[in-house]
């Protein structure tokens, strides 16, 4: 959208964003862990964190960026997990097929 703007390709005044990303944390329910904000994510005591690769995945770019703004990156960087694969071997629940 930014490149047909700058080509005056759109009509002044009818450009909406149609889509957008939002960064969720998500801790299990029965989880002992008390996670109010992201700084929490830095406690010592938050072992894994599972991420979207930040190589390879726009989700994990925008959560190493928001992170780094935050100045967390370096504490949560060694807790990221993002293989998928690795996150089910933590998590065995994870592994369990949905059924519907």
């Amino acid at each position: 959208m930014d490149e047909l703007e700058k080509h005056d390709l759109l009509l002044k005044g009818t450009r909406k964003s149609r889509l957008s990303n939002t960064l969720v944390i998500v801790v299990f329910t029965d989880s002992r862990l008390k996670i109010a904000s992201p700084e929490d994510l830095a406690n010592p005591l938050v072992k894994h964190v599972a991420l979207a690769d930040p190589k390879a995945v726009p989700a994990g770019v925008y959560s190493k960026e928001f992170l780094q703004k935050r100045k967390l990156w370096t504490a949560v960087e060694g807790k990221a997990k993002t293989s998928a694969a690795r996150w089910r071997r933590l998590n065995p629940a994870m592994s369990r097929p949905v059924s519907g």
